[in-house]
């Protein structure tokens, strides 16, 4: 599969070699990134309260959102990998 619009970015899976774990590790892959997302997004200036970007407003919004519940799956598949024993680690 190739992305539009990144398209040197190329994402293969190997149907035959998939693990439960596999699925762990890709949820967590995407944690960071939503978080590290969330990060540039509070740096970002929203303006005053009087000429508020609104819209950035609620893209940081549903970002977060975003975070907080791919965080929450992680933890929850954590079991595909054996339990939550390094999980605490991985997530922070």
């Amino acid at each position: 599969m190739t992305s539009n619009l990144f398209p040197s970015l190329t994402v293969s899976i190997n149907r035959e070699r998939y693990e439960p774990s596999d699925l762990f590790y890709s949820l967590l892959d995407l944690h960071h990134l939503a978080k590290t997302m969330v990060g540039f997004m509070s740096e970002m200036d929203y303006g005053t309260s009087d000429n508020r970007n609104r819209d950035l407003d609620r893209a940081f919004a549903l970002a977060k959102i975003v975070s907080d519940h791919v965080h929450l799956v992680t933890v929850m598949a954590a079991t595909l990998d054996g339990g939550p024993g390094e999980v605490g680690n991985m997530l922070s």
